[in-house]
């Protein structure tokens, strides 16, 4: 596994939340009294409502799919994680891959006063370097 296949899980997880909270304001949306009902304009007919349905049905698929690919990958990434033989490293990429922590954070969790702390020690652990 390689920094870049740890970082496609970090990155999903994002992707799954702003999609997740575009669900949450069509939700809002459809409650709407403004977007109820269908409306003529033009000669041309709109459903506001159902369109938002549309849209709120494609946006769960979409999630549903994401979280399925993150959960293979994590799984994945978790044994291969447990493999390395340094807690510190394993702490560091555990935080940051798996459970999608900031590097500020990771560092407060370790107790170190530098943010930079943690991602060092990942990128000396891809680079070979003995951390």
């Amino acid at each position: 596994m390689d920094r870049q296949e740890l970082s496609q899980i970090y990155h999903i997880t994002l992707e799954i939340k702003r999609y997740e909270d575009k669900i949450r304001e069509l939700e809002q949306k459809g409650r709407s009294p403004q977007y109820s009902g269908v409306f003529s304009r033009g000669g041309r007919i709109s459903d506001p409502t159902g369109d938002i349905a549309l849209k709120l049905a494609e946006y769960r698929d979409f999630v549903k799919e994401r979280h399925f690919v993150l959960l293979e990958r994590k799984n994945a990434a978790e044994a291969w994680i447990a493999e390395i033989a340094d807690a510190q490293t394993r702490f560091c990429m555990q935080r940051r891959f798996i459970d999608g922590m900031q590097w500020g954070s990771i560092a407060k969790a370790m107790g170190s006063c530098s943010p930079s702390m943690p991602k060092m020690i990942v990128q000396r652990f891809f680079e070979g370097k003995k951390c």
